[in-house]
């Protein structure tokens, strides 16, 4: 027969927070910089980062600006970049073809950072809202409205 035991403990014991050793020792999570993936908004046509006005702090970069914000943070310990492309006006259409373009911007930023930083790992937005005239993440079928 096997003996089942609950512990029901309502705080957190003090002991397990006494030195910066024991805290350490007992921490649940450990966080680096090399668990952070940090995203860059990517714009052709550019001369200086451009602030994006919802998101404070957080700027729009050319390719070449882009690599260059990836290699200082990647001095400091962060591995993996996440690549948001927007996309000028008239290259969107109503499917987005844009996207699949192998000269695109997205394709073109991928292979800069990869020359900079062969180590790193990159991820690319691959919703179709920035390559589309309506906006929205697929294509929509004009016989379904």
């Amino acid at each position: 027969m096997r003996l089942l035991v609950t512990l029901c403990i309502t705080q957190r014991l003090r002991r397990n927070r006494r030195s910066e050793e024991i805290r350490s020792l007992v921490a649940e999570t450990h966080l680096n910089p090399s668990d952070l993936i940090l995203p860059l908004f990517i714009e052709d046509g550019i001369q200086e980062p451009r602030p994006l006005t919802s998101m404070p702090g957080v700027f729009s970069y050319s390719i070449e600006q882009a690599v260059q914000a990836a290699y200082v943070w990647h001095k400091k310990g962060i591995e993996a970049f996440l690549l948001f492309p927007k996309i000028p006006t008239s290259f969107k259409s109503d499917i987005g073809e844009e996207a699949w373009n192998p000269d695109g911007l997205i394709p073109r930023a991928i292979r800069a950072m990869k020359k900079a930083l062969p180590k790193s790992c990159l991820f690319s937005d691959i919703a179709l809202d920035p390559y589309t005239r309506h906006g929205h993440d697929g294509i929509i079928d004009p016989s379904t409205q």
